[in-house]
């Protein structure tokens, strides 16, 4: 059974890119898992927090690390706990410090959403824009305004 603070690995995918990829558990429902993935649970008084290391393991070097130890066999990626357990982390001493690089990291991500969303919805406009556009040059209504603007 799986437990808040646990993390799971992708320990196979059909695409490399996402074996390895770590994710923390954040409910109490019962949950089991399975062989696809591979748990980790930080023992009582870890130095590190599990949502400090779902961010390292999930970027950087660490990340590097991992995805040089991803096997292809039978059209699955995959990769061993053992690889796993081998990856190096780089972590601040202090709890509170890596609560602050969690803060940070999930306060950026949060910015960049809405960035992504802002841009896709000014794509979205931009095309209808593009299109009302097109529809009056096509019907003759753009020419005669701008020819009176022109000559005037």
């Amino acid at each position: 059974m799986l437990r808040p603070g646990d993390l799971l690995f992708t320990r196979y995918n059909g695409n490399p890119e996402f074996v390895g990829v770590a994710g923390v558990v954040r409910t109490n429902d019962e949950l089991v898992y399975p062989d696809k993935l591979i748990r980790l649970r930080l023992p009582d008084g870890s130095p590190v927090s599990s949502d400090f290391l779902e961010i390292a393991v999930n970027s950087g070097l660490a990340r590097k690390f991992l995805r040089c130890r991803v096997r292809t066999t039978a059209g699955q990626a995959g990769i061993s706990g053992a690889d796993l357990k081998a990856c190096p982390v780089a972590f601040p001493p202090s709890r509170s410090q890596q609560a602050e690089v969690v803060q940070e990291v999930h306060r950026a991500l949060t910015e960049a959403n809405a960035t992504a969303a802002a841009v896709a919805t000014n794509l979205r406009r931009s095309e209808r824009l593009r299109s009302a556009i097109l529809k009056l040059a096509f019907e003759g209504r753009l020419v005669g305004e701008e020819e009176d603007i022109i000559h005037a």
